[in-house]
């Protein structure tokens, strides 16, 4: 990553890491068309200029992010540019210059490192009798009949390396039935070491947040385990393990953590004000393993304000769909930002491809979203569960797995986005589709929207020749024409 540092004593590049490359200039020069392509513009001198070049600096932090010497310029005194505080825009003193290298290298680090995580099928357990496997989704251990008060132990295949300065944090996904408890034990060895230096016991009242590890001096390797017993039923998920930004966020800075504290289930979202014009852009990532936010860059380009949304669960995402709670929060961020933004309902936009289309589509709906856009859309998911067996076997299994994992029958709760369409008029949402003409996960995509289009104000659709995973460049270049 590029890092631009304006005025001040120019930093020691041999204290930054080496996934930095560091370019020094005496002043900002604010007509320079190409200072978007540093991901971090370092401010160590007065800016006088920026009085009259306000609306070129409040452009600038629109596209990367800025960090400046609170005691060398006061940004404070412009009201227009509190709205970037902690997105892209961060402040510290000259003389904390070397804990704000420390923080560079630890936390903003370039593009989104991702999260991950294990499976509970990559869990050895010391006794399977009382255990049922529910898919890729989570595993029952029934504890009811535990008369010798027996512990079921298990324990992680691989160990979860945390790289020397730099924050990791594991949250489990559990459930507790009746009287059953949790203990995860971690065992931290230090740098390449095969001795355990330290065992850190947590029980399930511990991890009402993240647990987070973070060590300056040496990169550590943890292992795990995890102890069930008592008289009940415990339901073990996935164990998420994540690269944090600190105390600046997780995947992006300045990005917050929807979670439903009943289930543990997560997802998380980040605002960006732009240029607090209408519309509000509100995008919604597509089914990746690899935990993060999409469509960062492309909502960047539109300058508007914006959200992005991101379904970790399971192996790449359950659609969005949860319990009331969950989905009632992502409804509530959405209407809290158009509120902020004294937008009206009709100035929001939702956007999704693939995965992220049905929650586009379905969150469109129930707010009544001026206008849709989609790509590569799934609407049915029965239909799409119905060609996982015949269209294309061994291909999207974990669809499967989502109805284990949200306590609900499939069939009921697959049709809740196709019935509300059809029983409901969006006359006022403007509806713009990209998608495949041979599509073979939602296959009946076309004959929906043919039977549905009276219920919108207009639809314009294109279609590609390809099934659902072709053809992907020509398709997202339409939508961000749309």
């Amino acid at each position: 990553m590029k890092i631009l540092q304006v005025g001040g004593s120019k930093i020691n590049e041999d204290e930054l890491d080496s996934e930095y490359e560091l370019e020094y200039v005496d002043q900002l020069n604010f007509e320079d068309d190409e200072l978007w392509q540093y991901g971090l513009i370092l401010i160590l001198c007065p800016l006088p200029e920026i009085v009259t070049e306000l609306d070129l600096f409040e452009n600038l932090l629109m596209q990367t992010k800025i960090m400046y010497a609170s005691d060398q310029i006061d940004l404070k005194i412009f009201p227009e540019l509190e709205r970037f505080e902690g997105t892209t825009l961060f402040s510290f003193n000259s003389d904390e210059l070397s804990h704000m290298i420390s923080e560079i290298n630890s936390f903003f680090y370039g593009g989104q490192h991702g999260g991950g995580k294990q499976r509970i099928t990559n869990v050895i357990f010391n006794d399977n009798e009382n255990l049922t496997y529910n898919g890729n989704a989570n595993v029952y251990i029934d504890l009811s009949d535990n008369r010798n008060s027996k512990e079921i132990i298990g324990t992680w295949k691989y160990g979860f390396p945390i790289q020397k300065a730099r924050e990791y944090s594991f949250w489990p996904e559990f459930k507790l039935f009746g009287n059953a408890e949790l203990e995860y034990k971690f065992y931290v060895l230090y740098d390449s070491s095969t001795d355990v230096k330290e065992v850190i016991t947590l029980n399930a009242s511990d991890f009402n947040e993240p647990i987070n590890f973070f060590d300056t001096n040496r990169s550590l390797t943890v292992h795990m385990t995890v102890k069930v017993s008592g008289d009940g039923a415990v339901e073990l998920g996935h164990m998420h393990y994540r690269r944090r930004r600190g105390k600046y966020g997780t995947f992006l800075p300045g990005d917050a953590r929807l979670v439903d504290n009943t289930t543990r289930q997560e997802l998380f979202y980040y605002y960006s004000p732009g240029n607090l014009k209408p519309p509000l852009n509100v995008y919604f990532s597509g089914y990746q393993t690899a935990e993060g936010f999409e469509g960062y860059y492309m909502m960047l380009k539109q300058g508007n304000p914006f959200i992005l949304i991101t379904d970790p669960r399971l192996d790449g995402g359950v659609f969005y769909r949860g319990t009331e709670n969950l989905e009632t929060q992502v409804f509530d961020i959405i209407n809290g930002k158009l509120k902020d933004l004294q937008f009206k309902k009709s100035e929001l936009t939702c956007i999704g491809i693939s995965m992220g289309s049905y929650a586009a589509l379905y969150n469109a709906a129930h707010l009544s979203a001026g206008k849709v856009i989609l790509g590569k859309p799934i609407i049915d998911l029965n239909v799409v569960i119905k060609n996982s067996k015949l269209v294309r076997p061994d291909d999207f299994g974990i669809i499967m797995d989502m109805a284990t994992y949200l306590r609900r029958d499939f069939s009921d709760f697959a049709a809740d986005l196709p019935n509300y369409i059809r029983n409901n008029i969006f006359e006022d949402m403007e509806f713009r589709v990209a998608y495949m003409k041979n599509d073979d996960y939602d296959s009946n995509f076309e004959k929906f929207i043919d039977a549905t289009k009276m219920k919108f104000k207009n639809i314009k659709k294109f279609g590609y020749q390809g099934k659902h995973n072709d053809n992907s460049g020509p398709l997202f270049k339409r939508l961000e024409a749309s």
